[in-house]
């Protein structure tokens, strides 16, 4: 079995890293005036803002692993899409694997 070259492997994942980094959008959009607008204007760093059924809220990735949350307006619970840990809206933990609660900010 023919050896493969490691640089040209770790310059083609770099050059996929890049391309991928390049490709995202800014947390800035441009509104219909040309102006400025932060997309997550009031949220902290590392929070996204969700609607719920009782307002707007900044929520941060799952503390079991780091995956995004969602709303689920059924149960009126935030839930990981990645391992299904359920939370209150208040960030209490509802359902493991997460053990430790999830950040949540009020708007």
């Amino acid at each position: 079995m023919p050896r493969r070259n490691l640089k040209s492997k770790k310059k083609s994942k770099l050059r996929t890293r890049r391309s991928l980094k390049g490709g995202r959008r800014t947390s800035k959009k441009s509104s219909k005036k040309g102006k400025s607008v932060s997309a997550s204007a009031s949220c902290p760093d590392g929070m996204n803002k969700l609607k719920t059924k009782s307002g707007m809220l900044c929520v941060g990735k799952c503390p079991h692993s780091g995956g995004p949350i969602y709303y689920n307006p059924s149960t009126d619970k935030l839930v990981c899409k990645w391992h299904g840990s359920q939370f209150k809206t208040s960030g209490k933990v509802l359902t493991p694997p997460a053990y430790t609660n999830l950040q949540v900010k009020k708007l």
